[in-house]
């Protein structure tokens, strides 16, 4: 096989491997991005529910708090 030709089959794996590498990056960022979406909207809930325990109501306290 001529160099050419082998420089060109290896410039070709190399790019569909990068390629590959990249659409894997993309899919887990997207994953990383939604995962953490989810826990700041968590937080956020446990928050509101830390405020309502905070307060010098009873009957808001016994409910959500025990």
């Amino acid at each position: 096989m001529p160099l050419r030709s082998q420089i060109y089959k290896q410039q070709s794996i190399t790019l569909r491997s990068w390629r590959q590498i990249s659409n894997a990056h993309q899919q887990f960022s997207q994953l990383v991005s939604r995962r953490l979406c989810r826990l700041n909207h968590a937080l956020y809930q446990i928050n509101l529910l830390i405020k309502l325990c905070s307060l010098n109501n009873e009957v808001t306290y016994h409910h959500l708090c025990d």
